[in-house]
């Protein structure tokens, strides 16, 4: 469970931040331009580490939002564990330690 909502989320959050960079912002091609030109390559190379960038926010929330939702789960889970009843070791029959 944890693992496929892990995916939902980066998928999610990737598609969001790719929607926020448009392609006709001179300040995007710009960026593109100056990361292609750090690596001594074309504009193929920056649109990969821009790419690599936006893959990194999107981890970043991504781990934010499961931090959040087993944080969650665990304080709806809690009340169940107080709610529990100790072991009476005279009916356990040698169960318990």
């Amino acid at each position: 469970w944890i693992a496929s909502m892990l995916d939902a989320r980066l998928d999610y959050h990737h598609w969001r931040l790719h929607e926020t960079i448009q392609a006709n912002d001179p300040a995007a091609g710009e960026a593109v331009a100056q990361a292609g030109a750090a690596l001594g390559q074309g504009a193929d190379a920056g649109l990969r580490m821009i790419d690599n960038a936006v893959m990194e926010q999107a981890l970043v929330m991504t781990f934010n939002d499961m931090f959040t939702m087993l944080s969650l789960l665990s304080l709806l889970i809690l009340p169940l564990a107080l709610m529990l009843r100790p072991i009476d070791p005279t009916r356990a029959g040698g169960l318990a330690h």
